[in-house]
């Protein structure tokens, strides 16, 4: 039912119910501004008939963002704080009809004076509150612990595995074979059925197999990822996560939009850091998000230790490559040690500091003079680590070489790090692929509602200056 001037309600729940659904419709949120019950109204000398049903005489609901006008008390001395109440016209006054018999719709307003669609009715506390306690159960059921213990219910379940418990002669090593067999069971079922289900959700989830039908790489992007890929693909960060012989690495792309924000653009899995395993995953970009995309790329930052960096150069043919700045002054502290490269204590602090003024030099020239300097240590073990790895490539992290480089203001990537060391705290937990994918794309969601709110709150939060 449209809440209309002159629309009829018979009780006030089913006032409400209308109400919750043009919320719902509209994508708005009203609130009780003022209410005056029908026993409250008898008390002030109302005479004549209501019905008990209706439980209120009068009713004026607000839009979440009107209804009254925020005055700070605020001397000034708290940061700048932000409101929500802007003076949003809508509102609805509601009161008893003449009869006594309904309640009436006096007078409606429905124009907004902010911005109205899904993403912000989202956003609102009370909707998330309630989006949350829907999901409580299912989210109790599917904890890790729960879900471990049902698997190994099901595992010790079978058949085949009571009869392997009461052969006492063979158990060890056929339990062993029957365990690995169950963990590839759940492995390959997993990455199964998540692919299925990221599709089934338009989302992209590529698995890659070699002729052995071994898994050798997975390539993740949602609609929304793709989306800000199409939209903002002038600056990408690459960032390689947990590589060590226990875990085979991760690769985050992401990019920088709009808001000077990074949004995750695609995840990568990679069972072998081979050239030709490396060009295939991010060719999938190429694929799903167009060449068109790829050609507009202005910069790509990434690691020196990065072992892929040639084949982005391919990948990325119009783009500028750098180092993270913050990455290269770390790389230099980890790498010069008295140990490794025979130093005193005060002839590292020297080269540190003779390093980190190359990074920030503005010609070539400040660069050879330092590197004189450097060559004056007399050290051979670090001249010939500076010109195996650094000198050749110097363009790529001199910042005063990147003249004609576009980069936004991106020196470094420390904002990327931080989504990265939450990812790696994801995937460090869990030993099997497919257990992996299913948090990271928990994680990978939370992060996207984390940029929404914040962008929502700068769009419907108003600064309150004080009076």
């Amino acid at each position: 039912m449209e809440l209309e001037v002159g629309a009829l309600f018979s009780s006030y729940q089913a006032f409400a119910s209308a109400l919750a659904e043009y919320q719902k419709k509209n994508f708005v949120h009203f609130w009780m501004k003022s209410s005056r019950t029908i026993v409250g109204a008898r008390k002030k000398g109302i005479k004549r008939f209501v019905k008990d049903e209706l439980q209120f005489y009068e009713i004026t609901c607000c839009c979440i963002h009107g209804g009254r006008i925020h005055k700070s008390r605020s001397c000034g001395i708290r940061p700048q704080q932000r409101t929500q109440k802007f003076g949003c016209p809508a509102a609805l006054k509601v009161v008893v009809s003449k009869d006594g018999q309904h309640l009436e719709i006096k007078d409606a307003v429905h124009e907004h004076n902010h911005p109205k669609n899904e993403a912000t009715y989202r956003q609102m506390l009370k909707q998330k509150r309630i989006l949350n306690n829907r999901g409580e159960d299912d989210a109790e059921e599917n904890t890790p612990a729960k879900q471990k213990r049902k698997r190994i219910k099901s595992f010790l379940n079978r058949p085949e595995v009571v009869e392997l418990l009461h052969n006492h002669s063979s158990a060890e090593a056929t339990v062993s074979s029957t365990t690995n067999e169950l963990v590839e069971e759940i492995t390959t079922s997993t990455i199964e059925a998540l692919a299925t289900e990221v599709q089934m959700n338009g989302g992209i989830m590529d698995v890659l197999v070699d002729e052995g039908d071994n898994l050798t790489g997975i390539f993740y992007q949602d609609p929304y990822m793709c989306k800000a890929f199409t939209c903002f693909p002038e600056v990408v960060f690459v960032e390689t996560i947990c590589r060590s012989e226990q875990t085979k690495p991760f690769y985050l792309i992401s990019a920088e939009d709009s808001n000077s924000d990074i949004a995750v653009i695609a995840v990568l899995f990679c069972a072998s850091e081979s050239g030709e395993m490396l060009s295939a995953l991010f060719q999938r970009l190429s694929f799903h998000c167009g060449d068109g995309a790829l050609l507009r790329t202005k910069l790509v930052m990434t690691d020196r230790d990065f072992s892929g960096r040639e084949v982005l150069k391919g990948v990325f043919r119009n783009a500028k490559h750098v180092l993270s700045l913050s990455r290269v002054l770390r790389t230099f502290k980890k790498d010069i040690t008295v140990n490794r490269m025979s130093l005193l204590a005060s002839e590292r602090q020297t080269v540190l500091e003779t390093l980190q003024r190359m990074c920030y030099v503005q010609h070539e020239d400040q660069y050879h003079l330092l590197l004189e300097e450097l060559e004056c240590i007399g050290n051979a073990k670090l001249t010939s680590y500076f010109y195996d790895n650094w000198h050749d490539i110097r363009h790529e992290w001199v910042q005063g070489l990147q003249k004609d480089t576009v980069a936004f203001v991106n020196r470094a990537n420390t904002r990327v790090e931080h989504i990265s060391n939450r990812i790696a705290g994801v995937i460090t937990k869990y030993r099997n692929v497919g257990e992996m994918f299913k948090y990271l794309i928990i994680l990978t969601n939370s992060l996207q509602q984390e940029r929404d709110q914040r962008i929502l709150s700068a769009l419907l939060r108003q600064p309150a200056y004080p009076t």
